[in-house]
């Protein structure tokens, strides 16, 4: 049987975010800002090359939006990549998840959407998935919690700017605004507290970077040339592969309960997400 195209840049993609993240891990001994500026450079290196070669414009039709997407952008990224570096692997890549659901409540409040009950239901799912799995995870403390949640919070605030825009910006646009914010914000901080890394640590960086690139260049393709139905519900398989490279790489498991919950909270997004394309 032959793989669509699109579902096979969706495969990529959810490769190259599975091993940014995870080399966000292992770079745990880094500053966060650091990491956050090497992987925002190497994008932008590359956003840019692209968007001159396709002839698109660099600074978009709507600046104001465009920085303030780019903002929230390098704070989530900021919240994630702490996350990452200081609970569990495949809990932190789950809390990234719950974005949905914040989108969701902030689309009902800002852009007016209607949000059926049966949604609603799906969240409260994934919400009690995420007490199950917090309250039998003494490894996932309530700070790091809160800030994984933050940074959930503030993606989906992001989404939500981003939508308001529509189809007015070139997607690698919005990407390369946020990346060239967050090699700002994270050059300025590097400047002041430097940790030197090793060469094999440069190596990882550039790997970070490079997977972070793939993953959002292969996922703006994926959505230009197929259903979005048909891609949507693949970007869930990075909690998977989280939860693979957590019991593999870094030796991690999850009691009974606490699996149960992961669960939870994975099925109610992803009940959402076919919910929504159903009514397409």
């Amino acid at each position: 049987m032959k793989i669509p195209l699109g579902v096979r840049y969706m495969l990529i993609s959810t490769s190259g975010y599975s091993l940014m993240n995870a080399l966000v891990k292992e770079l745990s001994h880094l500053p966060v800002f650091e990491i956050i500026f090497f992987r925002s450079f190497i994008t932008v290196f590359l956003c840019v090359g692209i968007l001159k070669a396709s002839k698109v414009s660099l600074i978009g039709n709507n600046q104001k939006p465009l920085i303030l997407a780019a903002l929230g952008g390098v704070a989530s990224m900021v919240l994630f990549f702490y996350t990452v570096q200081n609970i569990p692997f495949g809990a932190a890549v789950i809390l990234k998840y719950l974005a949905p659901i914040f989108a969701a409540v902030l689309a009902v409040l800002i852009l007016k959407e209607n949000v059926r009950p049966i949604q609603w239901g799906f969240f409260l799912l994934s919400f009690l998935g995420l007490i199950l799995m917090k309250g039998f995870d003494f490894r996932i403390d309530n700070f790091n919690l809160l800030i994984g949640l933050a940074g959930a919070l503030v993606t989906g605030s992001t989404w939500i700017v981003i939508k308001r825009m529509g189809k007015t910006e070139h997607p690698l646009t919005v990407v390369n605004y946020m990346m060239i914010c967050g090699t700002i914000v994270a050059g300025v901080y590097c400047f002041y507290d430097w940790q030197s890394p090793s060469n094999y640590d440069y190596l990882l960086l550039l790997l970070a970077g490079l997977g972070g690139f793939i993953g959002q260049w292969f996922i703006t393709k994926a959505f230009q040339i197929e259903l979005a139905s048909n891609v949507a519900p693949l970007k869930y398989l990075e909690v998977f592969f989280a939860l693979i490279i957590g019991f593999i790489w870094y030796d991690e498991s999850y009691e009974l309960m606490s699996f149960i919950g992961i669960l939870m909270i994975l099925g109610g997004m992803l009940m959402n997400v076919f919910y929504q394309q159903r009514k397409l």
